[in-house]
């Protein structure tokens, strides 16, 4: 797994989107952003996150067109399922907070109250399926998302799962090659709660070795 930090960036309204290039490829594989809308029939306007994808980018999206709330542990698979369908060029909904022009605001979506849960995603190259996933939090106090880390699998048309080390045999500290978010990316790793070494390269605290179990 190629792991990307997103420097935990935010998106709110009259705020800049926030683009995730999942592969390094120089395409725009995700964007995520804001949409108002007005409901005249409801007399409400719909303040919607959204995150849309690229046309060589699966998102999987329900008949509801929502976003699949993961967490870790959880599998991402090559094909649809749990009523979820990958598709490419799509847009889904993260959460949307609702004003009427009566009654108190009101909060709707699966991800409304999410923190640090996980978005799965598929890109395709040469034909073939890559699965990855971002991380984010919905900060319902700031009305804002908020962007933490993303991934994928360096190995095509395999499931992964979420957070996935899976494809790791080890992972050696970026920190000897200038990693700039050294110490971002060790609380992740911590998080696992696999084995971990001191790394031979450079025995300090934020340097290791993970072994997988």
């Amino acid at each position: 797994m190629d792991v990307i930090s997103l420097g935990n960036q935010v998106v709110r309204q009259k705020g800049p989107i926030a683009i995730v290039d999942l592969n390094k490829d120089g395409r725009k594989d995700l964007i995520f952003g804001t949409m108002l809308v007005g409901d005249p029939l409801h007399m409400q306007d719909k303040l919607k996150w959204m995150v849309t994808s690229d046309i060589d980018t699966n998102l999987p999206v329900n008949t509801l067109e929502q976003s699949l709330v993961m967490s870790k542990g959880d599998l991402v698979p090559l094909d649809d399922f749990n009523g979820y369908h990958w598709c490419n060029a799509s847009g889904t909904m993260l959460a949307q907070k609702i004003t009427g022009t009566t009654g108190p605001v009101f909060w709707e979506g699966n991800r409304k109250n999410a923190t640090a849960l996980y978005l799965p995603v598929q890109v395709l190259k040469n034909g073939q399926r890559f699965n990855g996933w971002v991380q984010w939090s919905m900060d319902m106090a700031n009305e804002s998302v908020v962007l933490h880390l993303a991934a994928i699998s360096k190995v095509a048309e395999r499931v992964i799962h979420i957070p996935s080390l899976k494809s790791y045999h080890h992972i050696r500290c970026i920190a000897v090659r200038g990693y700039p978010n050294q110490h971002l990316l060790y609380n992740f790793l911590l998080n696992f709660n696999k084995i971990y070494e001191t790394c031979k390269v450079c025995p300090s605290w934020c340097c290791r070795m993970v072994t997988l179990l």
